[in-house]
């Protein structure tokens, strides 16, 4: 007599903490873990919750070769769900929808729209919801923001990539992929919510403690923030939205918050959740009515990424304290020990990216999503 068939899910990244989340959160469930990577030395390739890694190209060299070898890797690994982690979910939200195999993902055409952060501003202006004025770099700024600070980065960018705040944007030379952004004073916080079909199975709000870069490393729970929750709520409500999904707040002096930017993908919000909750819910094997649970730490951190914005803060008190309290009074958010390898090989397995970042003179955070952030000029 045969045992019961095992489900297997295909993770289509393991490089990053959020993936080995997930891929620990769907072991302890009981599913084989496939993991889709442009690159065999990665986070989650010494991890024992990862049954199999199974090599792709990089989603930035074509998109079509990288589409056709998660067809090839679904079919013979026999694959039942598909979970897209980070930047490369807008190219495998192509597969959402086509009835090969279920994608915990919106179809690409709305999920794009999310990731263009022009487009994501004026849809959510269009449900009436705040969101500070924004428009392209060939348009004509608003006339009562002339001489105030303004924001200009790329309308589709990951890690911060090109972000900067300017005090005019005269002399900028018009470019429909650049928005220009008005400059909201206030508190920077963060929501993180995983929903199906406009309904939100699970909701964090969180602030960063430390930074690396424009990266948070170091993050915080909050509570008693009933305004973004209801942001983000509302938003997912109106979108319909299928799949993970953070948002950027500024909330101001009078305490309404306004949605800056929106990350259609797993973020740093997610390791506040308890993992193991989520595969019955994104499988749809359970009434979403349960929502999954949080993890019981409110503070959590990057360590080795933590460290390094320690070292490279020594000459800046401040900067220094937030980094060392955070080494001391935060969790790793990779440290397992039943599964330890991840956290004492990291330096091994992110030397590619460690090696990217040196060589080409970037950050580690975009280093680590170079090869697979959807851009307009790839094919």
């Amino acid at each position: 007599m045969g045992g019961e068939v095992q489900n297997t899910v295909l993770l289509t990244l393991g490089r990053l903490p959020v993936a080995l989340d997930l891929a620990r959160g769907f072991k302890r469930a009981g599913w084989r873990v496939v993991v889709a990577e442009t690159r065999m030395l990665q986070l989650c390739a010494m991890s024992r919750a990862v049954d199999e890694v199974v090599r792709v190209p990089p989603p930035i060299a074509g998109r079509a070769a990288y589409l056709d070898a998660l067809r090839a890797t679904i079919a013979e690994q026999q694959v039942n769900l598909v979970v897209p982690v980070s930047e490369e979910a807008m190219t495998v939200a192509e597969l959402a929808g086509t009835g090969d195999v279920a994608v915990f993902s919106s179809p690409a055409a709305k999920l794009l729209r999310l990731h263009d952060k022009l487009a994501f501003n004026r849809q959510a202006s269009g449900y009436g919801m705040p969101v500070p004025r924004s428009w392209s770099s060939t348009e004509k700024a608003p006339a009562d923001l002339a001489g105030a600070p303004l924001v200009v980065k790329p309308r589709y960018t990951a890690s911060g990539r090109g972000f900067r705040v300017v005090d005019t944007i005269d002399g900028l030379e018009p470019n429909p992929s650049l928005l220009v952004q008005e400059f909201l004073p206030g508190n920077e916080l963060s929501s993180f919510a995983v929903a199906i079909d406009g309904r939100v199975l699970a909701c964090v709000v969180y602030r960063s403690l430390v930074n690396a870069g424009s990266v948070s490393v170091c993050f915080e729970r909050l509570m008693d923030q009933a305004g973004v929750e209801k942001w983000t709520n509302d938003f997912v409500r109106r979108s319909g939205h299928t799949g993970f999904i953070g948002f950027d707040f500024i909330v101001g002096a009078d305490g309404i918050p306004a949605a800056i930017e929106c990350n259609p993908r797993a973020t740093s919000g997610l390791h506040f959740l308890r993992t193991e909750d989520l595969p019955a819910l994104l499988a749809g094997a359970v009434d979403p009515g349960a929502p999954a649970r949080n993890r019981e730490e409110r503070c959590l951190v990057e360590s080795y990424s933590c460290f390094t914005a320690l070292l490279g803060s020594l000459g800046n008190r401040d900067r220094r304290g937030r980094a060392w309290r955070g080494l001391r009074c935060s969790k790793d958010v990779c440290w397992d020990p039943a599964d330890p390898m991840p956290f004492l090989l990291m330096t091994a397995n992110s030397w590619p990216i460690v090696w990217s970042s040196i060589s080409d003179g970037c950050s580690f955070a975009e280093a680590a999503v170079r090869d697979i952030e959807w851009r307009d000029d790839a094919c």
